[in-house]
């Protein structure tokens, strides 16, 4: 499976629901506003075909809320 860890410096991005929402349906993730992590079993249905599945997929959910994140805050 896949363990991996979040950091958050700015308030509007809470670590923990970042790690929540990365794990959502597939996992299980949370902590701290700050620090946080989560875990990615092997037996998910993102590992049937391999592991770049999983890789994208995590991927892709992280762009997704840094992207609604700089939208909302004109930062670059």
């Amino acid at each position: 499976g896949y363990k991996f860890s979040v950091r958050s410096c700015v308030k509007e991005v809470r670590a923990d629901d970042l790690a929540e929402y990365m794990a959502e349906g597939i996992g299980s993730g949370g902590g701290h506003a700050s620090m946080s992590g989560g875990f990615i079993p092997n037996d998910s249905s993102l590992f049937q075909n391999d592991g770049n599945t999983a890789r994208l997929e995590l991927r892709e959910r992280f762009f997704h809320v840094y992207k609604k994140f700089k939208d909302a805050s004109g930062k670059e």
